[in-house]
């Protein structure tokens, strides 16, 4: 339900051209690793088609997902089974609103399933508030583990 009401969002004036940088953005800066529809390189790139949704369901998510758009990650992860290590780097850096435009793209095209009913879009104001707490990549992997574990005891794991 949620997904219907983003892709309504974006579909008013002004938003529709919000929708359409996600989309830009996601193609020039994104596809390349993680590949057009979001489905990666199995071991090398991983996917985040199907994969993301579910971190919009707890706050420690929607940071999460901020932070890996601007701090990058680094460091071992698995997704659907698959281990990866590796360092996803942001250079150069996305603005604000650009990290929340591409964010937004990635969660209402490649993950609409898996968003829950009560969420609502990042906006650059969330990207904002993260820039200002610097990360390290290792650290946004750290927080990955933490997130999936806050998910897991809600029965939200994946």
């Amino acid at each position: 339900m949620a997904a219907v009401a983003w892709t309504l969002v974006a579909a008013s004036p002004g938003e529709a051209d919000v929708a359409l940088a996600g989309a830009a953005i996601y193609e020039a800066r994104c596809a390349v690793c993680h590949q057009p529809g979001g489905r990666g390189q199995a071991g090398v790139y991983p996917p985040i088609a199907g994969t993301l949704g579910h971190f919009m369901a707890v706050e420690s998510g929607r940071r999460y997902l901020a932070d890996v758009v601007v701090f990058g990650l680094a460091g071992a992860i698995s997704v659907g089974g698959t281990a990866y290590v590796g360092q996803m780097q942001v250079a150069p850096p996305l603005t604000d609103q650009e990290a929340a435009d591409v964010l937004n793209h990635v969660l209402t095209t490649f993950n609409a399933a898996s968003l829950p009913a009560d969420a609502r879009p990042l906006e650059a104001s969330d990207i904002a508030a993260r820039r200002a707490v610097v990360r390290a990549p290792t650290a946004v992997a750290k927080a990955r583990r933490a997130v999936l574990r806050e998910l897991e005891g809600l029965g939200l794991s994946r």
